[in-house]
């Protein structure tokens, strides 16, 4: 498929799935604005983390907020008139070549990568929302890069902070089973199961480009 040129591109999927490290790294290389929703709904209301907002308000409070803040930045994201960084300064903090940067001026580059949260596609309509305003991107890694990434990193997800691996896996699979139909009607899917290190970022980037933006 083609990116839609000029507008945000989203990547969902399932938390641990790689939205953020990804992200950064295709905006980073494209030259162009990174947002993560999480972080953005923190900042507007001033709480650490995720793990605060579901402490203090819930869950429900949060999912309002999600969609607030999503409908601002599909609309800033729409309207901004971004233009890409020096292509070589961007390959060298990407990892690839300068002969590769210079091939990703094009009228496909979106306006900015925005990582959603793994159930942001299931809610309040924020799916719909996504699609029309711009690029959708499923990140699915298996399952297996999924358990070891939250065994490591879960304590900063309200969701699994305090699951055992065995309670962890069996939790992916059912919400996955649930969150798949929304996941699916992304305009594209993304093999993210190898982003364990730089290289394989890199490479990830390269095929990124390749399949979904297609320069």
């Amino acid at each position: 498929m083609t990116c839609r040129g000029g507008q945000p591109l989203f990547l969902v999927g399932f938390m641990g799935c790689g939205k953020t490290t990804l992200g950064q790294a295709l905006a980073t290389f494209l030259g162009i604005p990174f947002a993560d929703l999480d972080d953005e709904i923190c900042r507007r209301v001033g709480a650490d983390s995720v793990n605060d907002i579901f402490a203090r308000q819930g869950e429900a409070a949060f999912r309002a907020l999600e969609t607030e803040t999503l409908r601002d930045i599909v609309q800033t994201s729409a309207n901004a008139d971004t233009q890409p960084e020096d292509t070589s300064a961007a390959a060298s903090k990407s990892g690839m070549t300068v002969s590769d940067a210079r091939q990703t001026t094009s009228p496909a580059t979106p306006s900015a990568i925005i990582a959603c949260g793994g159930g942001t596609p299931c809610h309040a309509g924020n799916m719909d929302m996504m699609l029309q305003g711009g690029t959708v991107v499923w990140l699915d890694a298996d399952e297996d890069h999924l358990v070891q990434r939250l065994t490591i990193y879960g304590d900063s997800r309200p969701l699994v902070r305090n699951l055992d691996p065995e309670q962890l896996r069996r939790y992916i699979q059912q919400t996955l089973a649930q969150r798949s139909a929304y996941y699916g009607r992304a305009h594209a899917r993304f093999d993210s199961s190898r982003l364990e290190d730089a290289e394989q970022v890199a490479a990830s980037v390269r095929t990124f480009i390749d399949t979904v933006i297609l320069f």
